[in-house]
Parts: structure tokens; sequence; C-alpha cells
């Protein structure tokens, strides 16, 4: 019996005998969600399902590095917004770093079609970021992907 186990019990117990947790739905969330953790050991018990875990487990490892890429790529973009923002005067701001974030990105998607005073340097700022980071994530992605499962094959 692993911990995993062990938290799900004590959170099924919980749930049954004790009226302070029987209404709260976050007891059944978490019940659920270490029943779905738990669901892809009892998979491995299938040898096509072993294998397809043991690449899904391969590919998601490596491709902690695309993650880091895509989160520093988007901390540097809502930055430079934040910065634009603060040096244009009378433009449409955020009041933080995420929420002039949120505003580039509604904007993009026409989801705020009140706000057309932002200056031209961050519509510039929005549409290269828009164009160019996804082309230079994708590439990366696929050689990620593509490194990978060479090595899954390999092996």
């Amino acid at each position: 019996m692993n911990w995993i186990d062990i938290l799900r019990l004590f959170f099924v117990y919980a749930y049954i005998f004790s009226p302070k947790f029987s209404d709260a739905w976050g007891v059944s969330f978490i019940v659920y969600f270490l029943i779905w953790i738990k669901f892809p050991k009892y998979l491995q018990v299938f040898d096509g399902a072993r294998q397809l875990l043991y690449t899904i487990y391969k590919t998601m490892s490596s491709i902690k590095t695309f993650m880091l890429f895509l989160s520093i790529a988007l901390l540097i973009y809502a930055h430079l917004t934040y910065v634009l923002c603060l040096d244009t005067p009378n433009a449409v701001c955020g009041d933080s770093l995420f929420g002039n974030f949120v505003l580039s990105f509604g904007l993009l998607f026409s989801i705020m079609d009140g706000y057309t005073d932002f200056p031209g340097k961050q519509l510039f700022l929005l549409f290269t970021f828009s164009l160019v980071i996804p082309i230079v994530l994708a590439n990366l992605l696929i050689a990620i992907m593509s490194n990978t499962y060479n090595r899954l094959s390999n092996s």
C-alpha cells in the first residue's frame, strides 16, 4: 500500500463517517482525483497499455523543456506589454502585470471591443508575439517529440 491509497482511504472514511466532511464537495473531488492518479497503475497489467503508458510518461518528462520555454516567453511578453503600457500616456492598462497580459490577449481575440486606445508599439508587440512565438515553440515541440520517439524506438 502506498501513500496515494492511504490518502484515498482517509478521505473516503472522512467523507463517510464525519458529518463535517459529508457536505464538502472538495473531499469527493480529492477522492476522485486520487483514484484517477492510481488508475494508470491498474492499466499496466495489460502489455499494450504498459507500453503506451511508458511512452506517455517519457514524453511528458521530456516536455519539461518546452514548458519552461513557453513559460519564459509568456512572462517576457507580459512584462514587455506592462512596461510599454506604463510608458504610454492615456493608454488602457491592466492593473498589474497579469491584468495587462489578459487585456492584450483579449484584444487579440476581439473579446474587448471597447478598448481601442492601445498604442501602436503594443499592438506591434502583440502581433509579433502571436506570429513568431507559436512558430518557434511548435518547432521546439516537434524536435523534442521526434527526439523522444527516436530514443524510445531505439530502446
